[in-house]
């Protein structure tokens, strides 16, 4: 071998050895680290703060899909006829044991059992809360067969409006509409009257609105469309000054007024269309209260219902009073809690209902139907159940065949309407206690909203199949 050949050769080896080197390195390491001003720890901290930030954007995100979610799906859920889920405005059972620390429209309802609000993990056993009404057979289907209007809704209507709007509520089996007044008064003058009638200018303010059209309409639309029709008297806007009700002649007033609008109906109305009314309602609406007016309200209604039988006309009188915070504590700054007080009793107010109805001159016939107040923050569930319970009991002992029926309330406190399943679950309920359900008001809160006008359509078509 020459020396160019032993050099070639010494050249491939040095080659060989230096390649061999190069394969033994790794070939993952941090590409980072050849970045000029960056060392690997300063990457790695801006790539968790990166995923970190990217995580509570995910959460965030989440939390509003989910808030977003549950709307739609209260909205849109069709309900069953049974009874709803803890999760309901109106529930079968607590939550919790914890005193509820918003208003009881807002949560699952129940008396508190101490003071001190427990540990998330504490709760009642199922068996330990229920309603009175939970063991009563029913009474009726839960449905609604009528529904409240009041007149500023319907002001501006035609026949043919009314004539739409009945063919509407007969979807969802409500075949019964109750002008909630005929004509409205304050301060012993009268401000609307929506009929015909022979009532004196002296009786009216200068301004007042004289609807004169809208009984004959509705009536008309009621014959063609198969539907009845109860006709409100005289509503006093002063009613809720409660000094009024002592004065006499403010009293003479009122009944004055109902007597006049019982004439009007008879001369104007009710031989063409008395297949169509179904009864007169008495529009003021009477509450629970430790003040002896029961007195007083037995003689105003006991005059118009004896000229209602003086005039011939074969027609029940409803009534409808209120189940309300009347005889709750009036701090709007307490809650249901420790701190909720009845102003009277459950057996208090029977007593004095049954004082009303005994000292009314009712007859065969003639309606009680209170409004349910079950959703009210003012009253805990279980309390306003006692509540219809005891005017129940207190109508049970009339000395004639009143009927007991009930106001099913739609809405919340708020003024808005309230859900399906809340509905849903006070129908259930009421239908226990009431041999009839209206309702206050459908037309106002569901008609003409497609969503939940479409769910009790077709819960009502369930309960009905």
């Amino acid at each position: 071998m020459n020396r160019y050949t032993r050099l070639l050769a010494l050249l491939l080896a040095l080659l060989m050895m230096v390649s061999f080197a190069a394969s033994c390195q790794p070939t993952g390491g941090d590409e980072s680290s050849s970045l000029p001003g960056s060392s690997s720890s300063e990457i790695s901290s801006e790539q968790e703060r990166e995923e970190s930030s990217s995580e509570e954007i995910t959460e965030e995100k989440s939390e509003e899909t989910t808030e977003i979610s549950s709307s739609v799906l209260e909205e849109s859920s069709i309900p069953l006829p049974e009874m709803s889920s803890v999760s309901n405005q109106i529930s079968s059972k607590p939550v919790s044991s914890a005193a509820p620390s918003k208003p009881v429209s807002s949560v699952a309802p129940s008396k508190p059992v101490s003071s001190t609000k427990p540990s998330e993990s504490s709760s009642k056993n199922e068996d330990d809360w229920s309603l009175p009404t939970d063991d009563m057979p029913q009474l009726c289907d839960p449905i609604l067969t009528g529904d409240f209007i009041q007149g500023w809704y319907y002001s501006g209507w035609d026949y043919e409006d009314w004539v739409e709007h009945f063919i509407a509520l007969k979807e969802v089996g409500i075949t019964s509409l109750i002008l909630q007044y005929g004509v409205y008064v304050d301060d012993c003058k009268i401000y609307r009257i929506d009929f015909e009638h022979d009532i004196p200018d002296s009786y009216f303010t200068s301004s007042a609105d004289q609807y004169t059209h809208i009984l004959e309409d509705v009536l008309s639309a009621a014959k063609e469309t198969g539907c009845k029709v109860w006709i409100g008297l005289g509503v006093a806007d002063d009613w809720w000054t409660e000094t009024n009700h002592w004065d006499a002649d403010w009293r003479d007033f009122q009944c004055e007024v109902n007597k006049m609008a019982m004439d009007a109906i008879k001369k104007y109305y009710y031989e063409e269309y008395k297949d169509q009314i179904e009864g007169l309602y008495w529009a003021n609406e009477m509450y629970t209260q430790d003040s002896g007016l029961e007195d007083v309200w037995a003689d105003m209604i006991s005059k118009d219902l004896d000229y209602l039988t003086e005039t011939g006309m074969d027609l029940p009188m409803m009534m409808a009073p209120y189940n309300s915070e009347w005889y709750v504590t009036k701090d709007p700054n307490v809650s249901a809690g420790d701190d909720y007080t009845l102003d009277i009793t459950p057996e208090e107010a029977e007593k004095m209902w049954t004082t009303f109805v005994q000292k009314t001159r009712f007859r065969d016939g003639d309606v009680f139907c209170p409004m349910d107040s079950i959703n009210s923050s003012a009253l805990l569930v279980e309390d306003a159940v006692d509540f219809l319970i005891s005017m129940k009991n207190a109508v049970e002992k009339s000395n004639v065949d009143l009927q007991f029926w009930i106001d099913a309330e739609n809405f919340t406190d708020g003024g808005w309407a309230c859900s399906m399943d809340t509905l849903r679950d006070k129908l259930k309920i009421c239908s226990k206690l009431a041999t009839r359900m209206v309702c206050f008001s459908y037309t106002h809160y569901y008609l003409d909203d497609y969503s939940r006008h479409t769910a009790y359509k077709r819960y009502y078509k369930a309960v009905m199949d």
